[in-house]
């Protein structure tokens, strides 16, 4: 069992990774008990697609056990494995994460795609580049 102020520690990181994901708009929480019991969820929900595992530590020895803690427990729920560390001023300076993701991240801001089963979308994208090109024409008249 870790102590109280190991705990404190924990939960203060939380918090701090909760609070910034919530300031860039992104709807965040904490997991109320998830470093107790084996239960397979991160220490911060989100709406994103990521399974948040949040470390207070002075020191990277563990690191391996924070990924496999954080990529087993993503794997049983389908989610990406993250593992925020905090180095100091109880402030997530670092997020890891696979690196087969971050490639995917990268390649989909690169060329983002647009759902085809989204037709409403597709139609009045369509419309602004036609308007788009109606506006060129005149100004170029």
């Amino acid at each position: 069992m870790l102590p109280r102020s190991a705990k404190n520690k924990g939960f203060r990181a939380e918090v701090a990774l909760k609070n910034l994901l919530s300031q860039h708009g992104i709807s965040a929480h904490r997991v109320v008990g998830s470093g107790s019991g084996t239960h397979e969820k991160g220490d911060v929900e989100t709406e994103m697609e990521i399974l948040w595992e949040v470390k207070n530590q002075k020191g990277i020895a563990k690191i391996s056990g924070w990924l496999k803690q954080a990529s087993d427990a993503a794997e049983k729920v389908h989610k990406i494995p993250a593992v925020a560390f905090c180095e100091r001023n109880d402030q997530p300076d670092w997020t890891i994460v696979p690196t087969r993701y971050l490639i995917e991240l990268w390649k989909s801001k690169r060329n983002p795609t647009i759902d085809s089963e989204n037709n409403e979308l597709i139609y009045w994208i369509k419309r602004m580049i036609e308007s788009s090109k109606q506006v060129i024409k005149r100004i170029e008249q």
